[in-house]
């Protein structure tokens, strides 16, 4: 999950994978999307936006903002896979709730208290719907075939 963002030559990776695999095998990749607009209502977001980071200190992350679907595409391609299937199957209600479990990540009390909560979330959004288009899909759950 999301494992691709944090490497530095995720394309020479993705070619390690299709060569580790039998042709005709399977990869099932979790990706974030690109950023899309905050799904918590303004005064939520107001509530839990963190603190300023000091100037000069150091980067929040250092992963890769997200992956479109024609550049995923075309990374596979390269790599020797064929995509199957790209789907967002992360929706609002699910969106919202790991929003607000980054933002409370470091308040101890308030994440144990906000937790079941969040779960709620998640589960409501996995039974609502199991497909988003992107934006309102976030995340991309793939799955390619090496090439035969």
């Amino acid at each position: 999950m999301h494992v691709l963002t944090y490497l530095k030559d995720d394309l020479e990776v993705l070619k390690r994978f299709s060569r580790a695999l039998k042709r005709g095998g399977y990869l099932i990749l979790s990706i974030p999307t690109p950023p899309a607009p905050s799904a918590l209502p303004r005064p939520l977001q107001r509530l839990f936006q963190p603190a300023a980071r000091p100037a000069g200190g150091p980067p929040i992350s250092i992963e890769r903002s997200g992956y479109s679907n024609e550049e995923i595409t075309r990374k596979l391609n390269k790599a020797g896979f064929r995509p199957l299937s790209i789907t967002h199957p992360a929706g609002p209600l699910w969106q919202s709730a790991w929003e607000i479990h980054t933002l409370i990540e470091n308040k101890r009390l308030l994440r144990a208290m906000a937790h079941p909560f969040l779960l709620f979330l998640v589960d409501l959004d996995q039974w609502l719907c199991k497909e988003y288009p992107y934006p309102m899909g976030r995340d991309s759950l793939i799955i390619a075939q090496r090439s035969v």
